[in-house]
């Protein structure tokens, strides 16, 4: 009797085990436009080819729909007021925004919402 109860606790300790092979994630094909989009949106500046790769450690990078969606995400961010709004949180002037046509007057109002923040911690 009491080896029956051994073996049928053993039986049911190794029934709760969990394989961690049978729960992995799959991963699906990665979403390069949308990366882009995000890379853009953060205020970064564009990651090339090698960069992508090694963060991502994905050697099949599609660098077109990226730059695309960085462009994308480039054309939404670098808007007066986003910057505006970004300076007064105290951040500096994001990558995002560097070498456009429009990066002096981008600037610019950068440093009026920078200048803003400074005057209201200096009240305060």
């Amino acid at each position: 009797m009491h080896q029956a109860l051994v073996i049928l606790g053993i039986l049911l300790m190794t029934g709760c085990q969990i394989d961690p092979y049978t729960h992995a994630p799959t991963w699906s094909d990665r979403n390069w436009y949308e990366i882009g989009v995000d890379d853009a949106m953060s205020g970064g500046l564009a990651k090339d080819r090698q960069r992508l790769a090694l963060e991502y450690d994905d050697a099949h990078i599609d660098i077109a729909a990226y730059k695309k969606g960085y462009q994308r995400g480039q054309q939404r961010f670098c808007q007066d007021d986003f910057l505006y709004v970004w300076g007064l949180s105290g951040r500096s002037f994001p990558g995002t925004c560097e070498n456009l046509e429009q990066t002096p007057q981008l600037r610019a109002r950068w440093k009026q919402g920078d200048t803003g923040a400074s005057e209201d911690s200096i009240l305060n």
